[in-house]
């Protein structure tokens, strides 16, 4: 009479259906953080509710409503000038007066929305750190055999992590694109060359214990 084998695994990772669904779990998840990424961008809240788009994103809302306000009070002021008949060089030194003053206000505008800018990119070079380090452990923790069992949860768990940190990071780039332009292309490219570099380095296996 034949005995089955004890693998030591999860009943549900014998199932041949698991592994096809884990992944469509997966593309589902960063799909949706596309999506939403998307809608809370330029795409979508910076056009139906463009205000709260730099409240929420750049917080730059105030700079922007003093630097409009300035500019409708210079318009109107430049009008009140012209009604009463001054000359062309009046309203040229006007024109320069205006021009000197508000470029304090838009230089703020623009250090507000930097000072945004650089945290999320702070924050989408942090993603792609913990994306690296955590698939290099997934690998590393792949190869061994000690206990199939524990080897399984964790690398399902890792797994689990990498999918959240990427679907994270689509939603920061895809919220504000501009901070793929900030990204630094030779960070990503060498952080990617390490993890591919210890995925691919032979790690000793030790011999499963087998089962009383």
């Amino acid at each position: 009479m034949s005995q089955s084998r004890d693998t030591g695994r999860p009943p549900h990772a014998n199932l041949p259906g698991a592994p096809r669904t884990r992944a469509s779990s997966g593309l589902a998840l960063l799909l949706v953080a596309g999506v939403l990424g998307v809608a809370a961008g330029p795409a979508g809240l910076g056009r139906v509710a463009p205000r709260v788009y730099e409240r929420v994103m750049f917080n730059s809302l105030d700079a922007q409503d003093a630097l409009e306000q300035f500019d409708q009070e210079a318009t109107q002021g430049r009008d009140r000038l012209q009604a009463t008949g001054v000359t062309n060089d009046a309203l040229t030194l006007f024109d320069e007066s205006i021009k000197t003053d508000r470029r304090p206000l838009v230089q703020h505008v623009e250090h507000a929305r930097a000072r945004r800018t650089d945290q999320h990119t702070a924050l989408a070079s942090a993603l792609v750190m913990a994306i690296v380090f955590v698939t290099v452990i997934e690998s590393i923790a792949g190869r061994q055999h000690r206990s199939r069992s524990q080897t399984s949860a964790l690398v399902e768990g890792l797994r689990t992590a990498r999918v959240g940190l990427t679907g994270g990071w689509i939603f920061t780039v895809s919220a504000q694109p501009s901070v793929v332009a900030h990204v630094s292309v030779i960070f990503v490219a060498l952080l990617i060359t390490v993890a591919i570099g210890v995925s691919l380095i032979p790690l000793g296996r030790q011999t499963p214990v087998p089962n009383q």
